[in-house]
């Protein structure tokens, strides 16, 4: 067939707009479901029409149901190191809706520097989870100390509780964003996007909280954790939410992140 690709073929509304960044992940990862590959597929695309593809440093799916095929990073679907393949430690359930940590020993390590990735003015980093009540960190690190004389510096999402959520975004242990939500599920965000903006915690499409008078700090230069805190080379304060999507990039516009997550919720409403 003229539209055939290897280890899928995409549904009828999507055979003359195969994305090739899409169907590289497929490929790497063992997507053979059709489901997903479309989903994935309209993802990739939509945003590349948002102009936020670019963007984009590592996004995780999390789909096939297996922790070989979650390893994969969308955005460089390699299996080494540079391309923040995945690495989980501890005990994971892996099912067709997500990953999901033990709350106890559970965190991946996407071998990210941030300081290296991002440099030291822009990011965002978000998770869409399942709904749960326990208290812990969705994902982060931290290091007290950092180039060049600057001190404390903290990247994470956490939840405080069922109905309250927190971002840290290159700043000190004393400076979270913290918001109020009705349900954990879904997707938060924390978006720096540049020096001067201001901080933002997002609910899905909603902004949930600013501040401009955090301190701006260089990003730690330890491995961001997926499930717990990377503190100072030491997992802690572990989750046990089931992640069905995270992602960390440079910093977006209000506009941007917005696009951002309206390609994400269809993602998830089509899977």
């Amino acid at each position: 067939m003229a539209n055939q690709r290897i280890g899928w073929r995409p549904y009828a509304p999507l055979m003359n707009s195969v994305d090739a960044d899409a169907t590289a992940f497929i490929s790497a990862a063992g997507i053979t479901d059709l489901t997903q590959a479309s989903a994935i597929n309209t993802l990739v695309l939509q945003l590349k029409a948002y102009g936020i593809w670019s963007k984009m440093k590592a996004l995780y799916p999390m789909v096939g149901g297996t922790a070989a095929k979650h390893r994969f990073n969308l955005k460089d679907p390699r299996a080494v190191d540079a391309a923040f393949y995945l690495d989980f430690n501890g005990t994971w359930t892996h099912s067709s809706t997500g990953a999901k940590p033990d709350g106890l020993t559970g965190y991946a390590n996407t071998k990210m520097n941030l300081f290296t990735t991002l440099g030291a003015s822009s990011i965002s980093q978000s998770t869409y989870v399942r709904l749960n009540t326990f208290k812990g960190v969705f994902g982060g690190v931290y290091s007290p100390v950092l180039m060049g004389g600057w001190f404390d510096s903290f990247v994470m999402l956490q939840s405080m509780s069922n109905t309250s959520v927190k971002a840290w975004m290159g700043n000190t242990s004393g400076e979270g964003l913290a918001g109020t939500v009705t349900a954990l599920g879904g997707m938060i965000m924390g978006n720096r996007y540049n020096s001067t903006t201001v901080f933002t915690l997002k609910k899905n499409e909603a902004t949930i909280n600013t501040s401009a008078s955090f301190s701006v700090r260089n990003f730690p230069t330890l491995p961001y954790y997926i499930g717990a805190l990377n503190s100072n080379g030491t997992p802690g304060t572990y989750d046990s939410n089931e992640i069905a999507f995270y992602h960390i990039g440079d910093g977006m516009t209000d506009a941007e992140a917005a696009n951002f997550y309206n390609a994400v919720q269809t993602f998830q409403t089509t899977l």
